[in-house]
């Protein structure tokens, strides 16, 4: 048990980053990126229902994902292997277009955005509230006078509203650097083996497109190698 972990992270945040979340989201990138592919002409309609409906039907072990990760060195591998075996089975013309154009990295990074994106949403919902009912205080308790510090010595009266005050807009704060981080990193990953889509021809744009339209996120250049 994680004592730690239990006591202070909050629920959301234990389920959003979950390893069921985060294989669920994998098969989300999976479906989507079929979705899109098929409606930029790429892959046929019929295939992509049918990965569709495999991604929503199929159930897969973390732990078996973890232990067969170790061998091939990405989690994405035996997902797709998984996939697309399950799909063969229903239809083995549309086994060919799974992850179609995409490579692991692509599935890794978008399914991790989309983990991280429950939690900042949560999170700027937690600052909200925190800022709202601070305001509040600070609006009672305008005309209290409290001892004002400075280097940890009794210095001239200040109000508890001015001090509480200042916390809201500190946490006021938080929150426009947490919607700028939104922004700037809430967005799909897409590039292919080498970041550069060639699979997908003339058709890239309009699949990385669709893919974040579907997917509710950001576009952006492939960034496989970059963290900024």
């Amino acid at each position: 048990m994680n004592l730690v972990g239990r006591s202070f992270a909050r629920d959301t945040f234990t389920q959003a980053l979950s390893a069921e979340a985060f294989v669920r989201a994998m098969l989300d990138f999976e479906r989507a990126l079929a979705g899109a592919e098929a409606d930029a002409g790429v892959i046929p309609q019929e295939a992509a229902r049918v990965i569709a409906k495999a991604c929503t039907d199929l159930s897969l072990s973390p732990e078996a994902l973890a232990s067969e990760g170790k061998r091939s060195g990405s989690l994405a591998v035996p997902l797709v292997k998984a996939l697309t075996e399950h799909v063969a089975r229903a239809d083995t013309r549309a086994a060919a277009f799974v992850h179609y154009g995409s490579t692991s990295q692509d599935v890794l990074d978008t399914a991790l955005i989309l983990c991280l994106k429950r939690c900042l949403a949560d999170a700027d919902r937690v600052l909200a509230t925190a800022v709202r009912r601070l305001v509040g205080h600070a609006r009672r308790h305008a005309a209290v006078v409290m001892l004002g510090r400075t280097l940890m010595q009794p210095a001239t009266p200040i109000t508890a509203g001015l001090k509480i005050a200042r916390w809201a807009a500190a946490l006021h704060r938080c929150r426009l650097r947490l919607a700028e981080a939104r922004e700037r990193a809430l967005c799909v990953q897409l590039g292919g083996a080498v970041g550069t889509l060639d699979a997908l021809g003339s058709k890239r744009t309009g699949v990385r497109h669709g893919l974040a339209m579907r997917l509710h996120l950001g576009e952006a250049r492939a960034w496989h190698d970059h963290r900024d």
